[in-house]
């Protein structure tokens, strides 16, 4: 039934996805949608991926601009610390 509905639909159409998907029918149906879901799912991968290599990145930038100068100073008052109490000896 629904087959017969296509076809008459189809036949409007010259060639085209119409005539692709009576030729494969439900095969080809189940094709289609999983191209599409896999097209999607790829996309979405892909946005997410570039989202974390940018927060990768920030977080890199954060490290360099905020961390590193407090831990250069901890390690100077370490080493200031050592070396006073070397002399104390």
């Amino acid at each position: 039934m629904h087959l017969a509905t296509l076809a008459a639909a189809a036949d409007g159409v010259s060639g085209g996805f119409a005539q692709v998907f009576l030729q494969y029918g439900a095969l080809g149906a189940f094709a289609v949608v999983a191209i599409i879901f896999f097209n999607r799912a790829y996309k979405r991968e892909s946005e997410r991926a570039d989202k974390a290599e940018q927060a990768l990145a920030e977080l890199n930038r954060d490290m360099r601009d905020k961390v590193l100068p407090v831990l250069i100073a901890a390690t100077q008052a370490v080493a200031e610390a050592t070396q006073s109490v070397r002399e104390r000896r």
